[in-house]
């Protein structure tokens, strides 16, 4: 048996060097950013004084959603955050749209931080020509250019990318000294508008009316300075390189959260109380920020920070250069992180996942991100891609709280250093509240949504032309565990049929080449090797000879029958998690199971084994419920009708006559005085190609169900496919099919058609996380 030895597995690790201050200190700084310098003067605009308001409320949120960052970065302390925890609890491409969308997110913010250093960096030029009187080069109206703020952006993007390739203790230190340093101006900000504030003896009428464009104002301001909260998550991205994460990572989160809410209500109230609109002459100062845009906090600062115009504007650049410097920093640290934790789980270039042997840090990765943030900087319209970021990050956040319920119920033995109270109604309220903000964000920025969707639909088409087919034929070579004949052949039509009763197994083999010989196709017999839950997968390795005893009678049950079939054994805990993983890998058309008929226990349901696997199955399913030997079928009944189902009973039908040359009748029963159904007759009756038309033999009868169960006695198998009923009815086949099935005379085949693309793509991203098991392919050693 070809096992990897542990000995050859190379595990890639971050050293653990920083500590709780380091921590929290990039969080503060990824927050106090260009989100509050360059957006609060437009969102003050948006919402007016409410703005305040927006703050608070996007404040709760983010300690909702700080909370479950907190407990799952408590319990999962490695690089990539919240796209490892959506990853781990939800299954296919969710896992790897979260981590691609939160690098998008993270890199679009370094952008607009590059950016907005190279605005104040223009305006510290301009103020110390204008307000100091010195003399730097050329015209001051150059300094306001767009084409000079890019430059700049470009060269602090290259600064704080050799900072961050220099590693995480110099990272941290960084973020330490500018974010302390950042916070004391901010701090002489604040207490310099509340000192003109309370001098003013009318300073209510800067806050009346409160909220002069209504709650909706309120709720698009929260979206648009969204990114201003969410510099908490990128503490997690550091949980490999922490000293103590369990512990130290909750405490980071919460106290970032706790030192920045403060400070942006109260910067909001000294901008707004602090100016008075009468004294230079506009309506009012809300009105005035928001027309200002970008700069607008750096002219108020020049009217109210203490030290005049000349130095208190200046101490608000500098403040604002600051914070943008810090917020780069931390932003390129984390998307670094991300694209590196998803080149490590083979979700990108693998050369990405390299660390540098002396630094010890993902050299490729920070390089790389910072390559597309250079590129975002200077070719894309930066405040409709803010809000695109805004959006991913609001979607990322929705699915951690998604995440943090299911792996709650999911591994509740996780060791945990925080653990979210009132479980589940906390991430329920974040969930809720996100989802809201996300599609209110269509109002103001269509194009942020139009953006946002193209990047998704770009990493879905990488996840299904490249990466999808990848990991699977990279999971047949590479798997831990083998024990499999042959590979599977992608390009040819592949029928699975799952043995564990040599007893049954002639009949489901024959019925399973049936179908593959009418499509020129390949057998796969698969068994499973079922672990107890308490046990891991590999347990499952003890069992293996048992599961070589069905698989070399299936083959040589297929040399006496004349069929070519391939075998397979799978370990997992789950039966039809096992039968749907390799459904998914060997990319199977077709399902072949055998079914025994109800039990006594249960009729309703067609069995544990059968009932989640008919219904999360993505290909065509056939049930077999044979009362005699398949080989001796001669005589077909084929039921058909007008449910879209029917093209597939023809099919069936064809290819078991085929097979086994035999006669079909095909029969459709209607009541007296019921018109033929439309459907059938233009697809059977009157089709122009005369080889699609069918000889349809037309029964009348009052039950036609009791009639097809009377006159299945006269045939050897019956085939009928799933019924045109409610989808509560079709949990399986549906009620009238399985009725059927049940009461009929000879065997029965049952036969469905899989899920169309958009509901196999729903089917496979939101399906149940219980079934979201990732069981162990076994290959065999080489003969």
């Amino acid at each position: 048996m070809a096992v990897e030895p542990e000995a050859t597995r190379q595990e890639v690790s971050l050293s653990r060097d920083m500590g709780l201050l380091d921590i929290t200190m990039i969080g503060v700084g990824g927050m106090i950013g260009a989100g509050i310098f360059v957006l609060m003067p437009i969102a003050a605009g948006v919402a007016g004084p409410a703005l305040i308001v927006a703050f608070a409320l996007n404040g709760l949120i983010t300690l909702i959603t700080a909370a479950s960052y907190a407990e799952l970065g408590s319990a999962f302390p490695g690089a990539g955050g919240g796209y490892l925890w959506v990853r781990e609890a939800l299954p296919g491409p969710s896992g790897f749209l979260a981590g691609w969308m939160l690098w998008f997110a993270h890199a679009t913010a370094c952008s607009l931080y590059a950016l907005g250093f190279g605005v104040y960096f223009g305006e510290l030029l301009l103020h110390l020509t204008e307000k100091m009187g010195v003399t730097i080069g050329p015209a001051p109206e150059l300094f306001v250019e767009d084409w000079l703020h890019k430059i700049l952006g470009v060269a602090v993007i290259a600064v704080f990318t050799y900072i961050n390739f220099r590693g995480a203790s110099e990272t941290g230190k960084i973020a330490i000294l500018i974010t302390l340093g950042k916070i004391v101006l901010l701090g002489v900000f604040i207490v310099s508008g509340l000192y003109y504030m309370f001098l003013r003896p009318d300073w209510q009428g800067s806050f009346t009316p409160f909220m002069p464009r209504g709650f909706g104002s309120v709720v698009t301001a929260m979206g648009l300075t969204f990114i201003a909260f969410q510099g908490y998550e990128i503490i997690v991205q550091c949980g490999e390189e922490v000293k103590n994460p369990r512990r130290s990572l909750p405490r980071a989160v919460f106290l970032a959260v706790a030192i920045v809410v403060p400070i942006y209500c109260l910067i909001v109230v000294a901008a707004l109380g602090g100016i008075n609109p009468d004294a230079h002459d506009f309506a009012t100062t809300w009105q005035w920020l928001g027309d200002e845009g970008p700069v607008g906090l750096v002219k108020a600062a020049r009217m109210i920070m203490l030290g005049g115009p000349a130095i208190g504007g200046l101490l608000w650049i500098i403040g604002g250069l600051l914070s943008t410097t810090s917020a780069l920093n931390a932003t390129i640290y984390s998307s670094s992180r991300v694209s590196f934790a998803m080149a490590r789980n083979r979700e990108l270039l693998r050369t990405m996942s390299h660390v540098h042997p002396k630094r010890r840090t993902p050299h490729i990765a920070i390089i790389t991100s910072a390559v597309i943030v250079t590129l975002m900087a200077l070719a894309l319209p930066i405040q409709d891609v803010a809000s695109a970021a805004n959006i991913m990050f609001l979607i990322l956040f929705l699915q951690v709280n998604v995440a943090v319920i299911t792996m709650r119920r999911r591994r509740p033995d996780l060791k945990r250093g925080f653990m979210v109270p009132l479980m589940p109604y906390i991430p329920i309220v974040g969930i809720a509240t996100q989802f809201f903000l996300a599609i209110n964000m269509f109002q103001f920025s269509w194009i942020a949504w139009a953006f946002a969707l193209c990047w998704i639909g770009l990493g879905l088409i990488l996840y299904y032309l490249y990466l999808k087919p990848h990991e699977r034929r990279e999971r047949h070579l590479k798997a831990p565990i083998v024990f499999e004949r042959v590979p599977p052949d992608f390009e040819t039509y592949q029928v699975l049929v799952p043995v564990a009763n040599p007893e049954h197994m002639e009949n489901l083999l024959l019925a399973g080449a049936a179908l593959a010989d009418r499509f020129d196709g390949d057998i796969t017999a698969l068994n499973v090797i079922t672990v107890p839950d308490i046990l891991p997968v590999e347990e499952g390795i003890r069992f293996l000879s048992s599961a070589e005893k069905i698989l070399d009678a299936a083959r040589d049950m297929g040399e006496e029958l004349g069929l070519s079939i391939r075998t397979v054994a799978r370990v997992g805990h789950h039966i039809p998690r096992a039968i749907l993983n390799t459904i998914e890998d060997d990319e199977v058309d077709m399902l072949v199971l055998g079914w025994r008929g109800w039990t006594a226990e249960s009729q309703l349901v067609m069995g544990t084994t059968l009932d989640p696997t008919i219904s999360q199955a993505n290909c065509d399913i056939a049930v077999l419920k044979a009362v005699s030997p398949i080989r001796e079928v001669k005589r077909i009944l084929a039921g058909v009708t007008g449910s879209p189902q029917n093209p597939l009973v023809v099919e069936a039908a064809g290819a078991f006559q085929q097979f086994f040359d035999a006669e079909v009748t095909y029969a459709h029963v209607r009541r007296p005085g019921q018109e033929i159904d439309d459907d059938l007759r233009q697809r059977y009756l009157e089709n122009e190609d005369e080889e699609e038309r069918l000889p349809i033999e037309f029964w009348e009868a009052r039950s036609p169900a009791a009639e097809l169960v009377r006159r299945s006695a006269d045939y050897d198998l019956f085939i009928l496919g799933s019924a045109r009923e409610s989808a509560l009815q079709q949990l399986t086949f549906g009620s009238v099919t399985q009725t059927l099935a049940k009461h009929a005379k000879c065997s029965v085949l049952m036969v469905k058609k899989g899920p169309g693309p958009l509901k196999a793509l729903a089917r496979e991203m939101f399906r149940p996380l219980e079934d979201d098991e990732r069981t162990e392919v076994i290959l065999p050693e080489e003969e």
